[in-house]
């Protein structure tokens, strides 16, 4: 697959696999005011990001949507998510990049408490005119920026705590309320079940598949994606494989046979079908039509 959309460490650097315990954190200015303000759609291997916007304006591209964001507020990007952004120039704020594993630490660490399940999509967070929570979160990154510069004893337990505080005050903003037991377990089963669809969605295993690995039964493997996130299990399956045609009709030169059958389609005139059954459009047209993007 002749792959047009790039994979960096940090942005414009050669990917590398991270240390574990790998923490970084900038200006947006750093990078950015080197590349005219602007950055290109590009996608991170294994690394979390975060970025806070403290003054100007930010155009935010993210798997071929486009979000303003006005002057203040958050941003978070999962590994692996399509990503650039368009900065007003001086735009103040911050960029924190966590290697996967130890953002896995921090979500293990807060997971109890805290219903996790949003962090593993993408998310733009306006804070204007709420300035207690931009406050937090400036407060935090301070905190997290001094271990980052330091590095003195503890300092990888202290990031995990102050990583955990950020994470959950940006759940919080996003108006997420700590959960009892039960919904925690329901939770946790659905977060194993989007971490199996991610492996495992190129098979196209019926949703009973899923139910088995879970050991629960598959009206309750339904129940929890509609109660938390308002789709049903095979909903959830289907958009995971309409992203990546998505993805790989925009970002990459393979020929629609090509893509259907990397995607586990062994007729692509049964991608086809599926793919403009959700788009409206067939992927030729939806590759013509995004042409521009790529």
């Amino acid at each position: 697959m002749a792959d047009s959309i790039p994979f960096y460490g940090l942005y414009g650097e050669v990917l590398t696999d991270s240390e574990p315990g790998f923490v970084h954190i900038e200006s947006i200015a750093e990078r950015s005011s080197r590349t005219g303000w602007h950055i290109q759609a590009h996608r991170h291997h294994n690394l979390v990001q975060m970025l806070i916007v403290e003054q100007g304006r930010a155009e935010v591209f993210v798997d071929n949507q486009m979000v303003t964001l006005e002057t203040q507020g958050m941003i978070f990007l999962p590994t692996e998510v399509v990503h650039g952004f368009e900065f007003e120039p001086d735009t103040l704020g911050s960029v924190l990049s966590i290697a996967t594993p130890f953002a896995n630490e921090v979500l293990d660490m807060i997971r109890p408490e805290v219903n996790v399940t949003h962090l593993s999509v993408s998310g733009v967070l306006s804070l204007s005119g709420k300035p207690y929570l931009m406050n937090t979160f400036i407060q935090i990154r301070r905190l997290i920026e001094g271990e980052f510069r330091r590095q003195r004893q503890y300092s990888h337990t202290l990031l995990k705590c102050l990583l955990g505080a950020f994470l959950t005050a940006y759940l919080r903003a996003s108006d997420l309320q700590q959960i009892h037991s039960n919904q925690t377990n329901h939770a946790n089963l659905l977060q194993t079940f989007m971490a199996l669809l991610e492996t495992n969605y190129k098979t196209h295993y019926r949703l009973d598949w899923y139910a088995e690995q879970l050991n629960i039964s598959l009206s309750t493997l339904n129940r929890i994606c509609n109660t938390t996130l308002g789709k049903s299990g095979k909903k959830l399956q289907d958009e995971r494989l309409l992203l990546e045609a998505k993805r790989r009709l925009i970002y990459t030169l393979d020929s629609i046979e090509n893509i259907a059958f990397s995607l586990g389609y062994e007729d692509p005139a049964y991608f086809s079908r599926f793919f403009t059954k959700y788009t409206k459009a067939s992927p030729g047209r939806y590759r013509k039509a995004h042409s521009q993007t790529s």
